[in-house]
């Protein structure tokens, strides 16, 4: 004869508790990596800029194409093409100083790079060469699945070279720092 089980409603449903908390710990990881804190660090390859002189103590540096490359922590690599614009060099009352600007770029796969370079205070080093100083700019990334990033670079201080009346050229740079993950906003 044939033995039948009783199935008991209450261990029934005490084993589906089980069993669903046993399948969430094992899903956890899966749903939390998004919000944990993803780094990088980020580089800024500038090439040389000529600077015109445009009025009395007033100079204009060219715009420059720059390329930034964004290594991230789990190794992947974005490199964003940006831009900076005409930027006004500025000499007042014994000073000198590069006037604030944006460095803004868009990648092939639509990530948005925006950097805001601060004042630059240039001073005279040696006969014929204008240093603008070590500098540090904040700005953010934001990818197009709408992760937001905050990036810290360091523009290392840049030497300027006398071409001729009216004309100088800055020396190629690279400016280095990193990028830390943002998580405001998404509702996580």
């Amino acid at each position: 004869m044939i033995e039948r089980h009783r199935i008991d409603p209450e261990q029934s449903v005490i084993r589906l508790v089980y069993l669903m908390r046993f399948v969430s710990v094992l899903l956890l990881p899966l749903f939390t990596l998004p919000a944990q804190a993803q780094t990088g660090t980020v580089r800024i390859d500038c090439p040389p800029m000529y600077l015109r002189r445009v009025g009395h103590n007033l100079w204009r540096a060219d715009r420059i194409h720059s390329t930034g490359i964004v290594t991230f922590s789990d190794g992947t690599t974005l490199q964003i093409p940006n831009v900076i614009e005409e930027t006004y060099v500025r000499r007042a009352r014994g000073e000198t100083w590069v006037d604030p600007c944006q460095a803004i770029g868009t990648a092939t796969d639509g990530s948005k790079l925006t950097l805001n370079l601060p004042c630059e205070q240039v001073v005279f080093t040696r006969l014929g060469v204008r240093t603008a100083l070590e500098m540090h700019a904040t700005g953010s990334l934001q990818t197009p699945d709408g992760r937001r990033f905050l990036i810290e670079v360091t523009y290392p201080a840049c030497e300027t070279h006398w071409k001729h009346p009216g004309l100088r050229l800055a020396d190629a740079l690279t400016a280095t720092g990193t990028v830390t993950f943002q998580d405001e906003g998404l509702g996580r």
